[in-house]
């Protein structure tokens, strides 16, 4: 079974937190604002004036409680990269260009746009920061807590948590193989933010940290867990 689906604040919700009908009516409505967008602006060449239509215009529609309705599969990361396709190759003026998946990396690197993943992954992880340092009035659930030297054998990976070097590292106390419980915020977030360096969690200034992450999320050589 697929689960039940019902609206709220905009978000289609389902009960195994799937979100698929959200991710399919987002898309549909961001490649029809992308369209009339480069219908209308036919006319413009400034490179600047058109990544700011696009990001307040079409990629805007994304940032309404992606938290919430983050895609899992790689079939709606794909459709949601392939607007962002499109718009990427509308600003650089070469809409009938082909891009290889390095050169669509790179144009969207130039253009400072992160890639549609990496930006819903900057989205969590932004309020996850709110959360831990007390930004927000929203609070960690009971069953994340940060992980206690006393739960760790000694190893490489261990040392700077019994040190006490290390006291952003969080973990989940539920073991739940429930695919609704694994999709949802807190679970999955936490361990995006335990990727993280400990010298990025630690950050306690928010605008630093938000752009020490930006930083760190346009690391190709980053391992990010599923």
């Amino acid at each position: 079974s697929s689960g039940i689906n019902a609206e709220y604040g905009g978000v289609t919700m389902n009960s195994r937190l799937l979100f698929n009908e959200q991710c399919d009516k987002l898309v549909s409505k961001a490649s029809s604002k992308l369209g009339l967008l480069m219908r209308t602006c036919h006319f413009t060449t400034n490179i600047r004036q058109k990544r700011a239509l696009y990001l307040s215009i079409v990629r805007s529609i994304f940032e309404h409680c992606s938290v919430i309705w983050f895609p899992h599969t790689q079939t709606h990361l794909s459709k949601f990269g392939a607007i962002q396709k499109r718009a990427i190759k509308w600003i650089k003026g070469q809409r009938f260009d082909r891009y290889s998946d390095e050169m669509f990396y790179l144009a969207q690197k130039e253009l400072k746009i992160l890639p549609m993943k990496l930006k819903f992954y900057h989205n969590s992880l932004m309020l996850f920061y709110k959360i831990v340092y007390g930004l927000t009035r929203i609070s960690l659930p009971d069953y994340i807590a940060v992980t206690e030297a006393q739960n760790h054998r000694y190893t490489r990976s261990s040392a700077p948590v019994i040190e006490g070097l290390d006291v952003s590292t969080y973990c989940c106390s539920i073991v739940s193989n429930c695919e609704s419980f694994g999709n949802s915020y807190f679970v999955r977030t936490t361990k995006l933010w335990n990727a993280l360096p400990v010298s990025v969690r630690q950050i306690d200034r928010i605008s630093i940290f938000k752009n020490r992450l930006t930083t760190f999320l346009w690391s190709t050589d980053t391992s990010w867990p599923d």
